[in-house]
């Protein structure tokens, strides 16, 4: 069996462990980015809440002129 020389696997795994530590980071920022974009999407579904509570107490509203306007059946 032919002998392996020691700089030729050191050489492969300090590549193999650069190539991890670029897979760590892209995942950390991968989950950042997650992160803000849940943040984003909660702070979305408050805000169409609001709005949905704003509209339903137009309705409200706009039923109540045309009752005293008379617009309505009884």
């Amino acid at each position: 069996m032919a002998e392996v020389d020691g700089t030729l696997i050191m050489s492969v795994m300090r590549a193999i462990q650069s190539d991890t530590s670029e897979i760590k980071h892209d995942i950390s920022d991968l989950k950042l980015r997650t992160h803000v974009l849940e943040d984003q999407m909660g702070a979305a579904v408050v805000a169409l809440a609001g709005l949905n509570h704003r509209i339903d107490r137009l309705q409200g509203d706009m039923s109540l002129v045309k009752r005293r306007l008379d617009l309505v059946d009884a």
